[in-house]
Formats: C-alpha cells, sequence, structure tokens
C-alpha cells in the first residue's frame, strides 16, 4: 500500500475498507432502526438469528466429519504409504523466524524435529533471527546451530537487518529475506532443484507430529498438480494450553474448529498460520509480502493472482501444535 500514491491508492484503500464497513454498517442499522423501523428490524434479527442457527449446524457438521479425518490421518502409517514412492529427493525447508523468544521455546522446536519419522538430512532448518532484537537472539541461533546443525541436513541461520526500505517489521519480512539467503546459501550452492524443496513457514513455537513431513511429503507426490497449491495442517494451540487464561482458551479452540470446518470446504480455504508450499512456487510469487504483518493467508492471495486463479489449498487434515496467546 505505501508504494501506490494518487488514484491507485484511493481505490486500494477503498476496497480495503469495504468489508469492515460493511461489517459495521450491519451492526448500526441493526440498532438504529430499532428505533426507527422497530418492525422490519426485528423481522430483520430473527431472520438473522435463524440463518446463523441454520448455518451453525451445518458448519458443525463439517467440523464432526473433519475430526475423524485427523483421526484417521493420525492413525495411519504415512512411511508405509510413502514406500511406493521413490522421495530421497525431496527435501523439507522449515522456516522459524523469532523476535525474542526463549531458548527453551526455540529447542523445543528443533527436537520436535529431529523425532519426526523423516531422515533429519532432508530437513533444511532456517532459523530466522532479526537484527532489531539485539544480540540475544542471535547468540541462542548460534548456540541452537552448534548444538543441533549436524543433526540436519543443513542449518542455516540469517538475521534480517533492520530499516529496509517498503518493509513493515514482521513474520512476512524477515521469512522472505531468510527464504532468499536459504536459496542462496543451500539450494545454488548444493544445485538442489527448486521443485523438489518443500517450504513449511512455521511459528518459532510450532511443534510438528511425527509424521507430519511422511504426510505432507505423500500428499506432494499425489497431488494432481503440485506446483498449483498449498498445504495446509491444521493448527491446534494445546502446548500451553493449561497456563493460557479462559479468554485465550476459547479463542484458541474457536480458531481450531474454524480451520477444521475449513478443512472440509477446499473450495474456501485459504493457507493460515504455518503452512507448507513449494520452493519453485514460492520463489515465482515473490515469496511472503514484506509490507504486510498477516503474510500467512496473503500467500495464497499473492499465488492465486500469480497464476490467474489456477491456485488452491490441499486441506492436510493432519495437525501442528502451536501455543495460545
Amino acid at each position: 500500500g505505501s508504494e501506490l500514491s494518487g488514484g491507485d491508492y484511493i481505490r486500494y484503500r477503498f476496497w480495503e475498507i469495504l468489508p469492515g464497513f460493511f461489517s459495521w454498517l450491519t451492526i448500526i442499522l441493526a440498532v438504529v432502526c430499532s428505533w426507527i423501523y422497530p418492525v422490519y428490524a426485528a423481522v430483520f434479527i430473527i431472520a438473522f438469528d435463524v440463518y446463523w442457527l441454520l448455518k451453525t449446524a451445518y458448519l458443525s457438521l463439517h467440523l464432526k466429519t473433519n475430526w475423524k479425518r485427523i483421526k484417521e490421518h493420525l492413525d495411519t502409517d504415512w512411511t508405509v504409504r510413502l514406500a511406493q514412492f521413490k522421495y530421497d529427493h525431496i527435501y523439507h525447508m522449515i522456516m522459524l523466524p523469532f523476535y525474542k523468544e526463549d531458548q527453551p521455546i526455540v529447542e523445543k522446536t528443533l527436537l520436535s524435529l529431529l523425532q519426526s519419522k523423516y531422515n533429519s538430512k532432508r530437513l533444511i532448518i532456517v532459523l530466522a533471527a532479526e537484527e532489531r532484537a539485539g544480540a540475544e537472539p542471535l547468540l541462542i541461533a548460534a548456540a541452537m546451530k552448534k548444538k543441533y546443525g549436524k543433526k540436519f541436513g543443513h542449518f542455516v541461520v540469517t538475521v534480517h537487518p533492520d530499516g529496509i526500505a517498503g518493509e513493515l517489521a514482521g513474520k512476512g519480512s524477515n521469512i522472505s529475506y531468510a527464504a532468499e539467503e536459504a536459496r542462496k546459501q543451500v539450494l545454488d550452492r548444493y544445485k538442489i532443484k527448486y521443485e523438489n524443496v518443500l517450504v513449511s513457514a512455521f511459528d518459532i513455537d510450532t511443534i510438528v507430529y511425527e509424521q507430519y513431513f511422511a504426510c505432507l511429503t505423500y500428499m506432494f507426490l499425489m497431488s494432481d498438480r503440485p506446483y498449483r497449491t498449498s498445504f495446509q495442517p491444521v493448527p491446534v494451540f494445546n502446548n500451553n494450553i493449561f497456563e493460557a487464561p479462559a479468554v485465550s482458551r476459547v479463542v484458541a479452540y474457536s480458531g481450531t474448529f474454524w480451520q477444521m470446518v475449513q478443512q472440509e470446504r477446499q473450495e474456501r480455504l485459504a493457507t493460515f498460520s504455518s503452512h507448507s508450499v513449494p520452493f519453485s512456487t514460492l520463489y515465482e510469487a515473490g515469496y511472503w509480502q514484506s509490507n504486510m504483518v498477516s503474510e500467512d493467508s496473503r500467500i495464497f492471495w499473492n499465488c492465486y493472482m500469480k497464476y490467474d486463479g489456477d491456485y488452491l489449498v490441499t486441506p492436510m487434515s493432519y495437525p501442528v501444535s502451536m501455543d495460545a496467546n
């Protein structure tokens, strides 16, 4: 948005504001019309309530169906399913951006990656620190590389410079910078083909279940159009669920339930939070947007526009665990 000017900026802001404007307009008119047109307002509110009652029942059916699918996928031995393929050429690049998180959080995530049932030598770890966070995160990153670096195929530590023109401080600008550094330092240097790399953009507190990468690899190899799709797990915010306040638990569970519902409606599904995408696709799309705070869903729309609508999200119905705020 900051790069637009004049009429382009006005149009951009108009379309950006429109959804929120209609949402507030609906609420405000319902209240105002209660005084001016009470009968019409009552009919509208009753119809609105009935609509949401029916929609809630409809969404609950999707939620129940996806829960069964998740349990089935958790019980599946994806390594056995993968045995029918030759998949040693597939690498996984794991983006782990962090700011001022403590070392135990970073280490817990790395340990979960090592404990997954997938060849750790096919995992490319990208620990993406921020220059503006000071010296402590850099020391943590160096310690983690020293302790775990040789256990993975590649272990890259990047430091996102502060104050790059046109960027907004946040996860998107950090991992975009880190992905480009990893491309130069690992993929190009070791001649790894971009189309053989799956990039998983995680938060630093993301804990993978042991068969996540096997499941992801299988779905990638089975996909009809693997380079025109992102892959979406179900985020479960349960790492610290017993320490989180009650309100945070409600928000966390609601987010998980909504993502479970969306997994059953692929035509409505966009990437959210932790997600995976082929590196070649990501590179062609220009990585994540660096002037946005919320880059997770935006990357889907960037790819959707890049390929003229020929892009979708593949639901994995397989969980990853994260922290509740």
